[in-house]
């Protein structure tokens, strides 16, 4: 991830509580998570792999699926083009 995807994932959203605030990338990944569960295409496809691969588990798989669609929003919204 470039730079300047990184600084704008970590621009803070809105406060949750008190002075903290969620990273756009967290709420990015957030909101993509609810796309992957969601998902008959994807949960096929998480479904297959730990079924090829008892040791990994699904709610692992679909963190890393929804950050890397966040990563890959945050990369696209940065590019000045």
């Amino acid at each position: 991830m470039t730079e300047k995807a990184k600084k704008l994932g970590n621009e803070p959203v809105y406060a949750i509580k008190g002075n903290q605030c969620m990273a756009l990338r967290e709420y990015f990944a957030g909101l993509a998570m609810q796309g992957v569960i969601k998902s008959e295409y994807l949960s096929r496809g998480i479904y297959i792999n730990i079924k090829n691969n008892p040791d990994r588990k699904a709610e692992k798989i679909v963190a890393k699926m929804s950050v890397d669609f966040a990563d890959a929003l945050l990369e696209e919204l940065s590019n000045d083009e």
